[in-house]
């Protein structure tokens, strides 16, 4: 279901989950964050569940971040997102 997120959301919703991963990539990093939790990450952004939620799947099929999920995560994909060494060469392989 997560890769449906991103093939298809920057053709049908009014965001672009790329430009939104690496958004967020650049927020983690810049920040010095490893941590960060999803829903005050998305409250921040100014972002709905959906496209956060499609944010986190391009960054975990990206293998940009490590993403902790749990049953009672509704309606966030995941619980929190840990930034690493992957998450710094996504973002300067995107600056």
């Amino acid at each position: 279901l997560g890769s449906l997120f991103v093939e298809f959301d920057a053709s049908v919703m009014p965001f672009d989950p790329e430009q939104d991963a690496v958004t967020i990539a650049n927020r983690l990093v810049g920040e010095g964050v490893e941590d960060a939790e999803t829903e005050q990450l998305a409250n921040t952004l100014g972002w709905e569940p959906r496209r956060m939620n499609s944010a986190i799947c391009y960054l975990e099929r990206a293998g940009a971040i490590d993403a902790r999920h749990s049953l009672a995560s509704e309606p966030w994909r995941a619980v929190c997102l840990t930034a690493g060494d992957e998450t710094l060469r996504f973002v300067r392989s995107r600056s």
